[in-house]
C-alpha cells in the first residue's frame, strides 16, 4: 500500500482522475486539510488573543499590515529567485521556514509580560514574513505546475471543501480548549495545535513537489491565456535589475490587476477590524467566535463542494464577481448585530461568499499568467496584493475609529458591492 492511500482522507475524490496524477493531488489535499488545521487554530485566533490581551485597532492591523510592506519589498525579488532555480523546491523550503516561526507563539507568553506580548507578536510576523513572501509568490507556480488545466477546477473544489471541512472540526476544539482551560495556556496549547498543522502541511507541499517530477506530461505545459504573450522579453523591463512583464504588451494583464486590487482592498479593510468588533463591541465569548466561524467554514465547505460545476458553467470571472458582491452582506447584518444571533448568520452568509472568491481566485489568475516565467507575473500580483493588505489593514482600522465601528461596517459593505461589480465589468 502506498504512503498516499495509507494516509488519504476516506472520501472518493480521486474518482476519474488518471492514475499519475493521483498521488499528486492526495498530497495536495492533504496540504490543504494540515493547513485547515492552522487556519482553525492560530490564524483565526491570533487576532482574537491580540485583542484579548488589550490590542488597539491599529495593532490587529499590523499584524496583517506588516506581512504586507515585506511581500511589496520582496514579491519581485522572490519571484526572480523563484525562476532562476528548482521553484518548487524554493516553495517548500520557504514554507517551512516561514511556518516554523508560529512556534514562537506558543512560547511568548512564558517569556514576556502581557504588555510586551503584543509588540513581540509583532515582530514575530515580521520575522516569518521574509521567507512567507516567496511562499506566496510559488505557491501558485506550484499548483500551476502540479495540476493541469483541466482539473484544476476539480482540485481546487476539492481544497477548499477539505480545507473548510477541516477548519470547522478545529475552531469547535479550539473553542472548547478556549472554554475549559485557563487563560494564556488555552491559547498555547491552541497555537501548539496550529504549529503541528503548519509543519505537516510543508510536508506535504514537500511530497506533492517529489511526485510532480514523475507525472509531467505536455498538457501541464498549455498556455492557457493566449491574450497574454508568453514571448515577451521580461529583462528589456527592469526596475533596479528585477524583471517585470511589460506593461505595454500586457495591459489587460494589468487591468486584471487593478481590478484585483480592488477587491482585496475592499476585503481587508474590514478584515482587521472583525476581531475588534466582535470583542469590543459585541462583547462575544471565544466560544461564540469558534462557533461563528465554524458556521462560516460550513457554508464554505457546501459553496467549494459546488464551485467546480459553477465555474464550468458560468466562468470563474462571474463566479468570483457574484461572490465578491455577496461579500457585502457580511458586515452589513454585522453592522446591526447586537449579539450572537445575528453574527452567527453574517457567518454562514460569509462562508458561502469566501467559497466562491477565494476558491477560484487562484485559477482565474493562471489564466492571466503564461506558463513561461509565471513567477515573476505571480510576483506582480502579489504586490498589487499587499499593497491592497497594507492600505486595507491600516486605513480599515483608523476609519472605523474616526466614524464609529458600526458605521464602519456599513462603509466597508459598500466597497465590497462597488468590487463586485468590478469584477464582473472585466472584459
Amino acid at each position: 500500500m502506498s504512503f498516499a492511500r495509507l494516509h488519504a482522507p476516506r472520501l472518493n475524490i480521486n474518482q476519474g482522475v488518471p492514475d499519475q496524477y493521483k498521488n499528486t493531488f492526495t498530497y495536495l489535499y492533504l496540504d490543504i486539510a494540515w493547513f485547515g488545521v492552522l487556519n482553525g487554530s492560530i490564524l483565526t485566533f491570533i487576532t482574537v488573543y491580540a485583542a484579548r490581551i488589550g490590542a488597539t485597532a491599529e495593532q490587529v492591523g499590523y499584524l496583517s499590515a506588516i506581512p504586507a510592506v515585506v511581500a511589496i519589498l520582496l514579491a519581485i525579488p522572490s519571484g526572480t529567485w523563484l525562476q532562476k532555480g528548482d521553484t518548487n523546491k524554493r516553495v517548500v523550503l520557504s514554507s517551512i521556514a516561514h511556518r516554523f516561526f508560529y512556534i514562537g507563539l506558543i512560547f511568548i507568553p512564558f517569556l514576556v509580560s502581557k504588555s510586551l506580548q503584543v509588540n513581540m507578536i509583532i515582530y514575530l510576523i515580521l520575522v516569518m514574513s521574509l521567507p512567507g513572501t516567496a511562499l506566496q509568490v510559488g505557491f501558485s507556480n506550484l499548483f500551476a505546475e502540479t495540476v493541469p488545466p483541466a482539473w484544476r477546477g476539480h482540485v481546487a473544489g476539492v481544497r477548499n471543501a477539505l480545507f473548510s471541512l477541516i477548519s470547522i472540526l478545529v475552531l469547535l476544539l479550539s473553542g472548547q480548549i478556549l472554554k475549559i482551560v485557563i487563560f494564556p495556556l488555552n491559547y498555547q496549547i491552541v497555537f501548539g495545535l496550529g504549529f503541528i498543522g503548519a509543519m505537516l502541511s510543508s510536508l506535504y507541499l514537500w511530497l506533492t513537489s517529489k511526485s510532480h517530477a514523475l507525472n509531467i506530461t505536455p498538457e501541464m505545459t498549455v498556455h492557457d491565456n493566449p491574450s497574454v504573450d508568453p514571448a515577451v522579453d521580461l529583462d528589456r523591463n527592469k526596475v533596479f535589475k528585477l524583471a517585470l512583464p511589460n506593461i505595454k504588451e500586457n495591459l489587460g494583464f494589468y487591468r486584471v490587476m487593478g481590478v484585483l486590487f480592488f477587491l482585496n482592498l475592499a476585503i481587508y479593510l474590514a478584515s482587521p477590524v472583525f476581531p475588534i468588533y466582535w470583542v469590543n463591541h459585541l462583547h462575544l465569548t471565544d466560544q461564540v467566535i469558534s462557533i461563528g466561524n465554524g458556521l462560516f467554514f460550513v457554508t464554505n465547505f457546501i459553496g467549494s463542494t459546488q464551485i467546480s460545476r459553477l465555474a464550468g458553467k458560468y466562468g470563474n470571472r462571474y463566479v468570483i464577481g457574484a461572490g465578491a458582491i455577496l461579500m457585502a452582506f457580511y458586515p452589513t447584518v454585522l453592522g446591526i448585530s447586537t449579539g450572537p444571533v445575528l453574527y452567527y448568520v453574517t457567518s454562514l452568509g460569509g462562508g458561502l461568499a469566501s467559497s466562491l472568491v477565494g476558491g477560484l481566485l487562484i485559477n482565474y489568475l493562471l489564466e492571466q499568467t503564461p506558463e513561461k516565467r509565471r513567477p515573476q507575473y505571480l510576483a506582480v500580483y502579489s504586490i498589487f496584493l499587499y499593497a491592497a493588505v497594507l492600505i486595507g489593514s491600516l486605513a480599515g482600522p483608523a476609519f472605523g475609529t474616526w466614524i464609529g465601528l458600526q458605521t464602519a461596517m456599513f462603509v466597508f459593505a459598500a466597497i465590497r458591492l462597488l468590487a463586485g461589480i468590478s469584477v464582473l465589468a472585466l472584459r
